[in-house]
């Protein structure tokens, strides 16, 4: 029954657990900072007018481009 909550979606994805994580916490890490960014923007605009979307973009090139290869995970 924990075996379920902890190792069948990182086994699905062909990762192990702490790969899954390193990925999970890396994509919420980068859409955290986006966020943050994209919060301040909005009250004062002249601030990282171009990182919220920049975030956006780098996250997608990266899991378009690493997800589907785990051993590839990167934090650059």
């Amino acid at each position: 029954m924990i075996y379920a909550y902890f190792l069948d979606h990182p086994i699905e994805k062909n990762m192990t657990y702490f790969q899954h994580l390193k990925h999970a916490w890396f994509v919420g890490w980068n859409l955290l900072k986006g966020s943050c960014a994209l919060f301040i923007h909005g009250v004062v605009p002249k601030y990282f007018s171009e990182t919220g979307s920049q975030i956006i973009e780098d996250m997608n090139v990266y899991l378009h481009t690493n997800h589907s290869e785990p051993n590839n995970i990167k934090n650059d």
